[in-house]
């Protein structure tokens, strides 16, 4: 049997059966990507006065860093907004109740009391409720 072995391809005589197979033998390796400042051998003289510095890695994963708190920030400030508006209208809702004098009035004003304010009406009307109540 004889073997011809021209880099890509290889050919394959059989002598025997007449028979010949020619087989493409692709002998690559796993690719790799080399920047600049280092590889498989050592570090690359791009630039031998070092005026440049050493080459920084991840500037891709920094600027899709950026761009996400960019886009949170705008999400947040959005939020902080909102927030700053709902803290106002309560407070001007606050600010606008009259509060009552009798215990049956007390009671009736507590019970039509929104349930995220009541904590607050609770606490600004506990020395009515020591008053009112002993």
């Amino acid at each position: 049997m004889a073997t011809l072995n021209f880099g890509l391809a290889t050919t394959n005589l059989n002598a025997t059966s007449g028979f010949r197979t020619r087989t493409k033998s692709w002998s690559r390796g796993k690719s790799t990507i080399v920047c600049i400042g280092g590889g498989p051998i050592g570090p690359l003289d791009w630039d031998p006065e070092g005026v440049l510095g050493r080459p920084n890695t991840g500037h891709l994963a920094r600027l899709e860093f950026k761009r996400r708190l960019e886009k949170d920030s705008g999400a947040r400030e959005a939020f902080e907004r909102q927030v700053r508006e709902e803290k106002e209208r309560r407070r001007a809702l606050r600010d606008s109740r009259d509060v009552p004098d009798t215990p049956q009035d007390l009671i009736e004003y507590l019970l039509d009391t929104e349930a995220q304010e009541i904590e607050f009406e609770i606490a600004r009307m506990r020395p009515r409720f020591v008053v009112l109540f002993k």
